[in-house]
């Protein structure tokens, strides 16, 4: 309860709605969300309609659904979030629900003749069962302006880094601090813009990314959305990061600006550079900031990093600076096959 409490106030205060709506899926949006590897969906017993008939096996259902209602009625800006379950079979659970079917039927067969059956047992509504996972989420989803257009001028469209912004800002809120990841295990989402949360320790904690075209279409949205779900569980399973407090900095810093230029055939990633620069810079590199981005048209990218060092015990020199940045160079340039620019 303090859990959601804690999500609640986070993201209304960060300027979305909360949306509630049922657990029941359609089968056909179910298998557009269901990988091979997933497990089986919850059957229900007595279903409202066949488009309702099983249970929701993926978080992302809801939100798109409530997106998809107010596209539908001329509400094009959506910044919505939902606290929801989702649920699925135990592979030993369907793997004996199955079997014993199977025995049931065929010793059915023998004994008298074949009738059909009205109502599956009661253990696959699978409703507080010990057959069934239930893990908690938080989905968020937004399409359309950013913000509220002003005398300013039009609002800039939501984006991926919106949707990361808001599973970060979650996550925090619940004291877990986490860096970005490849890969996940969500479907739902646009393979070349899905990206994840990581603990220290490698727990994935969210995903995010762009709804993948055909799921959006199939719930009668137009425009691009974006996404990210938070494992509610996951998070209650990390270590929450304790507060700490330290006095402010009684010496000066110094900033240096450092700009890679990738080739166009490189696969690099900008969290991969970070990674390297952290590690290289050490302990003096207070802050981090990728500032910019340029893309030449011969399709080479550059990225430009802001590196913010400062001591707590002494004034650092320019040889000291200087020292850190050859080193970070060096590491950059010829672990990844990239070139510092100039000018």
């Amino acid at each position: 309860m303090r859990q959601s409490q804690t999500v609640r106030r986070a993201l209304v205060g960060a300027g979305l709605a909360e949306v509630v709506t049922y657990a029941f899926t359609d089968p056909a949006k179910a298998e557009l969300l269901r990988r091979t590897v997933d497990p089986k969906p919850v059957e229900l017993m007595n279903p409202l309609a066949q488009d309702a008939s099983l249970l929701r096996v993926n978080p992302l259902e809801g939100v798109l659904s409530a997106v998809g209602t107010n596209v539908r009625r001329q509400q094009a800006d959506v910044r919505v979030f939902e606290i929801s379950k989702t649920y699925a079979q135990t592979a030993e659970y369907a793997h004996a629900a199955e079997y014993a079917h199977a025995a049931q039927y065929a010793h059915a067969a023998e004994s008298e003749p074949a009738r059909t059956s009205l109502r599956p047992p009661s253990a696959q509504a699978g409703l507080k069962s010990p057959a069934t996972t239930e893990p908690r989420w938080v989905a968020i989803a937004l399409t359309g302006a950013r913000s509220a257009p002003d005398w300013g001028g039009a609002a800039a469209l939501a984006d991926v880094y919106d949707a990361k912004g808001l599973a970060e800002h979650t996550i925090e809120a619940l004291g877990v601090r986490a860096t970005t990841g490849e890969g996940g295990g969500l479907s739902g989402f646009e393979p070349d813009c899905h990206g994840t949360l990581v603990t220290e320790s490698g727990a994935i904690v969210a995903e995010f990314g762009e709804v993948a075209a055909a799921l959006r279409a199939s719930f009668g949205i137009p425009t691009p959305v974006f996404a990210a779900v938070v494992s509610l569980d996951a998070v209650g399973a990390a270590a929450s990061t304790p507060l700490r407090y330290q006095a402010l900095p009684r010496f000066p810093a110094v900033e240096r600006d450092l700009a890679f230029v990738i080739g166009g055939d490189q696969t690099l990633t900008a969290a991969q550079i970070e990674s390297a620069l952290r590690e290289e810079a050490g302990p003096l590199l207070r802050r981090l900031v990728l500032f910019d981005v340029f893309r030449f048209p011969d399709g080479r990218s550059s990225l430009a990093w802001r590196l913010l060092f400062q001591a707590e015990d002494r004034t650092l020199t320019d040889a000291e600076v200087n020292a850190i940045q050859e080193r970070v160079v060096r590491r950059i340039t010829e672990t990844f096959h990239v070139t510092l620019r100039s000018g």
